[in-house]
């Protein structure tokens, strides 16, 4: 559910809107909203339900022109959601995620997979995203669960955009690639072994800090 709320959800918190006066009864005044939204097209509808329900949560449904929305009332679950980040170039991956066993590391890319990712014919799958920071976690986790090389790919858009009448401004995707061919690297010893692709020198000093750890000197690049 979570990897569907990366792709298609988000937090409705604001202050509630309310016909009554503060201090009468049944008065929303100085109180907020604690919803989250999950949307899917009309084909995923039973699919995205089944999900949600066995999750644990009852969420009201509404149609609208092109999707259903999946309307979940809970204060504790959108507080949980808030530390995946707000607006779609906002979205993230938070910590807790990289320390998950196998089978929800699975479940969370899967799910993340359905809503703004496709898997070709020749095996790669593929996720599209503005925000840098979930790329960079996604292609993380997308090792863990399919130890095959990943790779992430920046594309420039127009800065500005007419989208059904409306003028939008575009930001840049990031496109995370999970490669079935293990010509581009493969999975041994428990990491992910890539070719290097150049090498480049720069004639720069810099100071460099190092955190030594007994046994271990490992080094993490993008994490």
């Amino acid at each position: 559910m979570v990897g569907r709320f990366l792709g298609d959800g988000w937090i409705l918190d604001g202050k509630r809107k309310s016909t009554r006066s503060e201090g009468h009864s049944g008065s929303r005044m100085n109180s907020f909203n604690h919803k989250v939204v999950i949307c899917c097209g009309k084909k995923a509808k039973s699919e995205l339900e089944e999900i949600i329900r066995d999750a644990g949560y009852h969420a009201t449904i509404s149609e609208d022109r092109t999707v259903f929305k999946f309307i979940i009332c809970n204060q504790d679950l959108c507080s949980f959601l808030k530390g995946f980040g707000r607006y779609a170039i906002g979205k993230k991956l938070s910590g807790q995620c990289f320390n998950l066993e196998y089978q929800r590391k699975k479940a969370l890319y899967e799910g993340y997979l359905s809503t703004d990712g496709y898997t070709g014919k020749s095996g790669v799958m593929q996720t599209t995203t503005i925000s840098a920071e979930l790329a960079i976690g996604i292609a993380q986790i997308a090792r863990d669960v399919l130890h095959r090389p990943v790779s992430i790919s920046k594309k420039s858009c127009n800065r500005i955009c007419v989208i059904e009448g409306r003028q939008v401004n575009e930001h840049p995707i990031y496109c995370v690639t999970v490669s079935p061919n293990e010509k581009y690297g493969y999975y041994k010893d428990g990491f992910i072994w890539c070719l290097v692709k150049n090498i480049e020198r720069k004639n720069e000093r810099r100071t460099v800090f190092n955190i030594g750890v007994e046994t271990d000197e490992t080094y993490t690049a993008n994490g």
